[in-house]
C-alpha cells in the first residue's frame, strides 16, 4: 500500500451549499456536479489549499466527513471572479468516494491526537490514512 503525501481535512461552507443536508451534498455535489466538472474543480471563496499533488483529501460538511478524493492542484485567481470565488482546487474525479459520514469520534479511532473540527483545514498523519480507508462503510464511487 502507498503512503499519500497527505490527508487534509477540507471544511466545506455551509454559505456555500445553504440548506443542504449531508446526504444531499453527497448525491448532489460529489455524486453528480464535481465528477462531471473539467478536472474535478471546486471553486472556493477564500483561502485554498496547500497540499502536494497526490493528497488525499477528506471533505467536511456540518461536523462530519462526508466524502474523499485526490487533490491534483489549486489556482489562485488574480481576482475574485464575478461568484466571488478567489481560486479553484482540482481532484481526480475517479478518486472521489461518497461514504457514511464519519465524525469526530470516528476520526479519533483512527487519529487519536484529533481533537475536533473546524473552520481551519486539519493535516493527520497520511501513515493512518489506510485504517481510516479500510473503516469506511458504504462507499460509492460515482464514476464506476
Amino acid at each position: 500500500m502507498t503512503i499519500p503525501p497527505a490527508v487534509r481535512i477540507l471544511p466545506m461552507s455551509t454559505d456555500e451549499f445553504p440548506d443542504c443536508s449531508v446526504p444531499e451534498l453527497q448525491e448532489t455535489f460529489f455524486a453528480e456536479s464535481l465528477p462531471a466538472r473539467p478536472e474535478g474543480r471546486y471553486r472556493h471563496y477564500k483561502n485554498g489549499l496547500s497540499a502536494r499533488s497526490g493528497a488525499i483529501v477528506l471533505f467536511q460538511f456540518q461536523g462530519f466527513v462526508v466524502a474523499s478524493a485526490i487533490f491534483t492542484g489549486s489556482e489562485r485567481f488574480s481576482k475574485p471572479d464575478k461568484h466571488g470565488y478567489a481560486g479553484a482546487l482540482y481532484f481526480d474525479t475517479d478518486s472521489i468516494r461518497i461514504f457514511d459520514p464519519v465524525g469526530p469520534e470516528g476520526i479519533r479511532e483512527i487519529w487519536p491526537t484529533f481533537r475536533r473540527f473546524s473552520h481551519v483545514k486539519l493535516s493527520l498523519d497520511p501513515k493512518r490514512y489506510h485504517a481510516f480507508k479500510a473503516a469506511l462503510k458504504n462507499v460509492t464511487n460515482p464514476k464506476a
